[in-house]
């Protein structure tokens, strides 16, 4: 899957193998404006606002409190956008299906806590060129403030739903496994997916002290009382105990940490797993090379570098990790509805 100027018919077809098509404009002025729109219009209630009927413009900036010429802009944008629908009898819009699945926020697909995350990412993107020139990351795990980890919290378990059945249908737990550590789980989305297909399970999310103070009241919602528990630690630094678990899943982590410190891990979980227990590494995967072919590693790679320590890692990398961690590597699982994630599986014999 990819992002791009994407012709929708034969003549515009033609124009853009020609290069006639100024794509720098497009995938630059058009994304960005697009992109800020969609998180605007969650931002400022407008999505919510139409949930039951269509408004006008004038209705529709009396119930939010905004400007009518500036809101008539954004809806028009959206409308554009293919977001929203517009009646020319009636003068009114409403929500496409793409809003009413992702972006209300009593949706069970909802983004809408992603979509406000993503104006502070958005600020950490402005931060690019300085990264690139001093090559000093962000580091966002230690310097964000409470409201920030708050955002942070909230919009990663929005992500956690995404690809959530195809993890639960396809990541191999073992038979009969009691004991399960979730690394770097925050509000528990995968742990009490994974509780409520396998009643026997219990789970025990480690994850830092300040993720911890907010995760807790997305831990408790799920309702699995004793079942599931949360843990303030860090991976790198803790002990985990010998023979402990009987499955650890750590899904979207690996690229904060370095070569060093995720081969440290692999071997720390390896002496925590029980006798057949099973290892399961989660992440964006990077190409071998630079591609077109892989957008999505390339840009989770520049992001995450940015933001973070390391950026993405190869699937030959993740492979290594756990081969030199001691585990028997079983077959890595692509997720098909999460282009370009990927399971890295090893299991203690």
């Amino acid at each position: 899957m990819r992002l791009g100027v994407i012709p929708e018919n034969p003549l515009e077809r033609l124009v853009l193998a020609a290069g006639l098509v100024p794509r720098p404009v497009a995938e630059t002025q058009l994304a960005f404006t697009f992109a800020r729109a969609v998180m605007a219009g969650v931002e400022l209630g407008f999505f919510d606002a139409l949930k039951s009927q269509a408004k006008t413009v004038e209705e529709l900036a009396r119930e939010r409190s905004t400007h009518p010429r500036a809101t008539e802009a954004l809806l028009n944008c959206l409308v554009g956008c293919d977001y929203l629908a517009y009646e020319d009898s009636t003068r009114r819009y409403s929500l496409r299906p793409v809003s009413r699945k992702w972006l209300l926020r009593d949706s069970p697909h909802s983004l809408a806590n992603k979509m406000h995350f993503q104006i502070l990412e958005w600020e950490y993107l402005a931060q690019l060129e300085s990264f690139v020139r001093s090559g000093k990351p962000l580091a966002m795990h230690s310097s964000t403030n409470a409201e920030e980890w708050h955002a942070y919290q909230a919009g990663m378990a929005d992500v956690g739903r995404l690809s959530l059945d195809e993890v639960v249908l396809r990541t191999p737990i073992p038979k009969g496994a009691r004991r399960m550590l979730d690394i770097g789980g925050s509000g528990g989305t995968y742990s009490a997916a994974f509780l409520r297909k396998y009643p026997g399970l219990r789970s025990t999310i480690l994850d830092l002290e300040a993720a911890v103070a907010h995760a807790r009241p997305f831990v408790e919602a799920h309702q699995l009382g004793e079942r599931l528990s949360l843990v303030a630690g860090d991976v790198l630094g803790d002990d985990l105990g010998e023979g402990t678990y009987d499955f650890v899943f750590m899904s979207m982590v690996a690229h904060h940490f370095s070569h060093e410190q995720n081969l440290a891990v692999a071997r720390k979980v390896f002496r925590a797993l029980a006798p057949g227990g099973v290892f399961v590494l989660q992440d964006f995967e990077r190409g071998k090379r630079p591609s077109p072919k892989n957008q999505v590693g390339a840009l989770t790679d520049l992001y995450f570098a940015l933001t973070s320590q390391s950026g993405t890692w190869s699937l030959e990398e993740m492979r290594g990790w756990l081969r030199q961690g001691g585990f028997s590597l079983r077959r890595s699982i692509k997720l098909r509805t999460s282009p370009g994630m990927v399971q890295v599986v090893g299991s203690k014999a």
